[in-house]
């Protein structure tokens, strides 16, 4: 999908243009994003590639760097895994 979408933008599709530009988030939550991609870096691997981050990883990778998440920061992080592996499954 990505690849139809990006030659149609490239061809002036306004639509396409539009649903390959990521929305605008606060930046003051720029540091769930930083943090995502310090556990998506070191995220294991199963038989059909990459594997959810687990409980266990959100603890040591917190315990590890001195961060402090709150309760609210993990279910961030976790819709963020969440919506990395639906983009990846939807790619298929």
């Amino acid at each position: 999908m990505r690849d139809y979408l990006e030659v149609s933008a490239r061809k002036g599709n306004v639509e396409a243009i539009r649903d390959l530009t990521p929305p605008e988030y606060p930046r003051r939550y720029q540091y769930l994003l930083d943090w995502f991609f310090e556990l998506h870096g070191r995220r294991g691997s199963g038989m059909n590639g990459p594997a959810a981050l687990t409980w266990g990883d959100f603890d040591a990778w917190a315990r590890r760097m001195n961060r402090h998440p709150s309760p609210w920061d993990f279910r961030v992080l976790c819709r963020i895994d969440d919506a990395f592996f639906a983009s990846a499954y939807e790619a298929k």
